[in-house]
């Protein structure tokens, strides 16, 4: 340990200062415009979990860039959230308004967690730091080099992480307000049968311009002569919110911000979040909440 080195760990910290400073700056936007979308009111507070899960979104998405800097640099703060759900911080223990609200009080926590390695980083040399598979201690800051404000290179790490922001707070947003309900009209069948002589690549671009927020797949089913016939066999499933006592499908502005795709492989919309197998997936996807519907609105 050189003053060269403590200097280099320094600097560093007070670049990632300045790029956790930028996240919370231009960050409010995206929570502004999921709610505006979805057309709710951010009125409550999720709690410190989906602040953590918020801002681990946010900075991991920087992970892969610049190599090591980035591996090191997103370790080192996503392990200093991730200590958040062992011991919340006295400043988040409180109960917020809103999401934009726990957002900001969750950066202003990285901010002074920051600060307490950058007043005094010989005490804390040798102190590790794990997430994703990484460990580092804070001397390893030493042997990368994070860009400033000035360096064109930040904004590599702060394009990705707004763009990690973003796909967090439509996560997180979706879990609380959100479920998929899938079309099971028969309890012995969970799917739509529709006829064979179908054109299904025309029915389900019909499907969606009238349902945006549908996803379907279907699969051939031949007469095995037990009282069936030959017919299209549809699993098809909507995005639609929790409240309320009558079904409601989430508006088409916030489908058309969210989707990729319409079905796996065709691309409809490139700038797009998320596919919608990954959406519409309950085990490896986005793990929405899933609900059955016997009749079909």
């Amino acid at each position: 340990m050189t003053p060269e080195d403590i200097q280099k760990v320094k600097t560093n910290l007070a670049n990632m200062q300045a790029f956790n400073d930028y996240l919370y700056s231009s960050g409010n936007t995206y929570i502004i415009n999921c709610f505006a979308l979805l057309s709710k009111a951010d009125s409550s507070d999720p709690g410190n979990k989906t602040g953590m899960a918020l801002l681990e979104g946010s900075i991991g998405a920087a992970f892969w860039i610049m190599d090591s800097v980035g591996a090191f640099a997103s370790s080192f703060l996503c392990s200093i959230i991730s200590d958040w759900g062992n011991v919340v911080p006295p400043n988040l223990t409180q109960t917020f308004s809103s999401m934009m609200i726990r957002f900001d009080k969750s950066h202003v926590q990285l901010d002074q967690d920051i600060s307490v390695y950058s007043a005094d980083p010989t005490t804390y040399w040798d102190k590790t730091f794990s997430w994703n598979d990484i460990t580092i201690t804070l001397g390893d800051l030493a042997t990368i080099d994070f860009p400033s404000q000035t360096d064109p290179d930040f904004y590599l790490f702060t394009d990705a992480s707004l763009l990690g922001l973003d796909k967090a707070v439509w996560t997180e947003t979706l879990k609380m307000l959100c479920k998929t309900s899938h079309f099971a009209p028969d309890n012995n069948c969970e799917c739509v049968e529709v006829s064979q002589k179908t054109d299904m690549n025309q029915w389900y671009k019909d499907l969606l311009s009238s349902h945006p927020s549908r996803f379907a797949t279907w699969t051939w089913h031949s007469d095995t002569g037990l009282y069936d016939h030959d017919e299209w066999h549809v699993d098809e499933a909507t995005l639609n919110f929790k409240e309320g006592t009558h079904f409601q499908e989430i508006p088409t502005g916030a489908c058309n911000y969210l989707f990729i795709n319409s079905t796996p492989g065709v691309v409809i919309n490139p700038q797009g979040l998320f596919t919608r197998e990954w959406v519409f997936n309950p085990w490896n996807g986005m793990n929405l909440e899933k609900t059955y519907l016997r009749t079909y609105p």
